[in-house]
């Protein structure tokens, strides 16, 4: 049985690792380690073996995880935003009059920015989630600050370890519910996987 097979293969170890400690040496970190070495890959091949068993889930267990979990089905709130970076602060003051007196962002961005990777999609940035702008703010708390302006509008400039941003919220994208059919694979391997689990842990206290 795998409780069996474990055992004998734990008890092995046991017992080399007991010559050991006679020896001398069977508390060194080393010896410990080689210890868990050994097992790891009886263990993972257990857990292999169980997976491959497992049951998959039926197309209404697959719907009613998705129910009883929406939460975790969550796409955060974010925006979609642009930038423009340079390094003086009087140019980007500069900038940003010339930006409240209509000229385009995109043009500005694209003729002023040093940012190589944006400047030439008018600083486009992309869509960033919350989580994200969360983080950013730990360490750059201004910046993260300009990514929540309202949508359409361009913050003041603001600095960085890299200089100075003008940055401009193109879109906010409210947070959304992730549709079944696109996380229908991923919940029946997790499904799976507590399956496996469980066998696993029955098997072993058997």
């Amino acid at each position: 049985t795998l409780k069996k097979s474990i055992t004998n293969t734990l008890i092995d170890w046991v017992l080399l690792g007991q010559a050991g400690i006679e020896g001398g040496f069977g508390d060194a970190p080393e010896a410990l380690s080689a210890v868990e070495r050994a097992a790891r890959p009886l263990l993972i091949s257990a857990m292999r073996e169980r997976l491959q068993t497992a049951d998959a889930p039926t197309a209404d267990e697959i719907e009613v995880y998705y129910q009883e979990h929406k939460s975790s089905f969550m796409k955060p709130r974010a925006v979609e935003a642009a930038h423009i970076l340079v390094s003086d602060e009087k140019l980007a003051h500069a900038l940003y009059k010339r930006l409240a007196a209509g000229e385009d962002f995109s043009e500005l961005a694209r003729l002023h920015s040093k940012d190589l990777p944006t400047k030439e999609r008018g600083g486009l940035l992309g869509t960033i989630a919350d989580p994200i702008v969360d983080a950013m703010a730990k360490a750059e708390p201004k910046l993260a600050e300009a990514l929540r302006v309202p949508a359409g509008q361009v913050s003041a400039p603001v600095r960085s370890a890299s200089g100075w941003h003008l940055v401009k919220v193109l879109k906010v994208v409210p947070s959304s519910l992730r549709p079944l059919n696109e996380l229908s694979a991923q919940i029946r391997e997790k499904i799976r996987s507590e399956r496996a689990s469980a066998a696993f842990r029955a098997a072993t206290l058997s």
